[in-house]
């Protein structure tokens, strides 16, 4: 199981990168007004997938870091999954009906 929560860690980090850095880059661009219709198309695309890969990267690399320091267990990432769970289904439900905030 630490073995794939590595993997799983490896691999969300490359989306997270790459998203975040598309994400930042179309934010600069309709700061500058530069393309604005399509860095506007990217940045209202590009945040729930950025939020998910980040919410993903984030509780792998808590649950390695609670791994390592020997505070593993079914309980622990139960409630880890739940709150992150939690925070993306409140984040789809402000996204989808609240679309102009």
């Amino acid at each position: 199981m630490p073995k794939t929560l590595e993997n799983i860690n490896k691999i969300s980090f490359l989306f997270f990168a790459i998203l975040g850095t598309t994400h930042i880059l179309s934010m600069l661009m309709l700061a500058n007004n530069c393309l604005p219709q399509a860095a506007n198309l990217l940045f209202r695309t590009l945040d729930l997938p950025f939020l998910l890969s980040t919410l993903i990267y984030g509780g792998s690399a808590l649950q390695l870091s609670l791994r390592k320091i020997g505070l593993h267990g079914k309980i622990l990432s139960l409630i880890l999954i739940t709150l992150l769970s939690a925070i993306f289904a409140l984040t789809l439900y402000l996204n989808f009906f609240f679309p102009d905030l």
